[in-house]
């Protein structure tokens, strides 16, 4: 990514992604982002970001960090990373906080790209309006 490029981010803790640019690249990697309508956020990690077209993976690797949903904080989205495959589908993040949980893939966000790794079919995007069970 470079400065001026379009992009999408999360804002903040949340799900959802809104249409910006990248303002600044920080020398600790991270990315300062204006997003359309001028809301202005500093010190965004890069797997916050997306270009158009961008997927993530369907698989996930133990040790990989990622942003998911945390079901004890009222599903708010926290950094942590996969502590452990459960199966197909599940995984074990161990979220910043030291918090654990096991969650089903489609809450977990992972570093977005133009190619598909690990030889799976791309997750086009977590649905952020679907709630926890």
């Amino acid at each position: 990514m470079s400065v001026g490029e379009k992009v999408e981010c999360r804002y903040g803790r949340g799900a959802q992604f809104f249409p910006g640019r990248v303002e600044s690249i920080g020398s600790d990697g991270t990315f300062e982002i204006v997003y359309d309508d001028s809301d202005k956020e500093s010190g965004v990690v890069r797997r916050r970001l997306k270009r158009a077209g961008d997927r993530q993976g369907l698989k996930l690797s133990v040790d990989e960090a990622v942003d998911a949903k945390c079901s004890s904080q009222n599903d708010e989205v926290m950094p942590g990373r996969v502590v452990r495959i459960d199966g197909e589908n599940a995984y074990e993040v161990e979220f910043e906080s030291g918090i654990r949980e096991t969650m089903e893939r489609k809450y977990i966000f992972a570093m977005h790209s133009s190619g598909i790794g690990n030889g799976a079919s791309a997750v086009k995007a977590n649905n952020a309006d679907e709630s926890r069970k």
